[in-house]
């Protein structure tokens, strides 16, 4: 029976076949009532896994309703369904419930450590239709314990925390919270200059757009190199001109545009880093959908 429902599950997997699904389902919902299979517990979730995929969702939540039914242990399997719980919310703080759940699971665990990751992964995409002005708020409290958690199991996706990291600045600085959007990205400023020197500049327009740093050390900072004064400049023409609200350019903002435009031409003739101090072994990451699921 079970090398069967297995068979069934593979095939709805592989083909997309809802029909497989369901006869899997089916006989697995038989040998619970017969009590003829020992793993069950494991197979309830591979179902909700390939109902997710499948976009049948019933079926999914009725295959996670089963596995907790059987009050099973904080394992992998439980990380599992919870991250595959988590997707069948429709509403966004649930879902961060289940994800988060995942994460405390994982985080006792360092074998389970990669499944922090696939939990970002799946609530960075819940929490996007968030991501917008005046909506961030619902956001933050679970983004921080996201981004605490990854630092928490030293994830090695650089790239991918920092993205975090710029989205929790964000949402910081829209719901209101400017002065822990200041002391966050002072802190994490010399994570991004150490582990992803590439994205600090996006970290650095954000400090001068909102102000989250004494301008004289801005300044200091647009010293380093060239592409950081072209955003220092450009940020601050762009907070100081009336310009682009009228269309009408002064002499003294045509003067800046041109400063602007030959350092843009230097930044093309020269190889510049955005940082001193870099260390120049960063690997290239993977993309988050190559990951999630991938490590065991």
């Amino acid at each position: 029976m079970e090398r069967k429902i297995r068979k069934l599950l593979a095939d709805a997997s592989e083909t997309k076949d809802p029909r497989a699904l369901e006869s899997a389902f089916a006989l697995m919902k038989s040998s619970a009532a017969a009590r003829a299979c020992r793993n069950l517990p494991d197979m309830y979730v591979v179902c909700a896994e390939t109902a997710l995929q499948l976009g049948c969702v019933e079926t999914g939540a009725a295959c996670l309703k089963m596995y907790f039914e059987w009050n099973p242990p904080e394992n992998l399997l439980t990380c599992r369904a919870l991250l595959a719980q988590g997707q069948l919310k429709g509403d966004f703080k649930e879902a961060a419930v289940c994800f988060l759940k995942a994460v405390e699971i994982s985080k006792k665990e360092p074998r389970y450590h990669f499944m922090v990751f696939n939990a970002s992964v799946l609530y960075l995409k819940a929490a996007h239709p968030l991501l917008h002005p005046n909506k961030c708020f619902h956001v933050v409290p679970s983004l921080k314990q996201m981004v605490q958690s990854l630092e928490e199991v030293a994830e090695q996706d650089y790239s991918w925390r920092a993205e975090l990291i710029m989205h929790l600045v964000r949402c910081l600085v829209d719901s209101g919270q400017l002065e822990e959007a200041a002391s966050y990205a002072k802190i994490k400023e010399d994570f991004f200059k150490t582990h992803t020197p590439q994205k600090y500049p996006e970290l650095y327009k954000l400090m001068i757009k909102h102000q989250l740093l004494d301008d004289d050390l801005l300044l200091k900072a647009s010293c380093q190199n060239t592409m950081l004064a072209v955003i220092y400049k450009m940020e601050k023409l762009k907070m100081c001109s009336s310009w682009l609200e009228n269309g009408n350019l002064l002499t003294e903002d045509l003067q800046k545009l041109e400063e602007i435009f030959y350092l843009l031409m230097e930044c093309r003739q020269t190889t510049t880093t955005p940082v001193k101090d870099i260390n120049p072994q960063i690997p290239t990451p993977l993309l988050p959908s190559q990951r999630t699921w991938s490590r065991a």
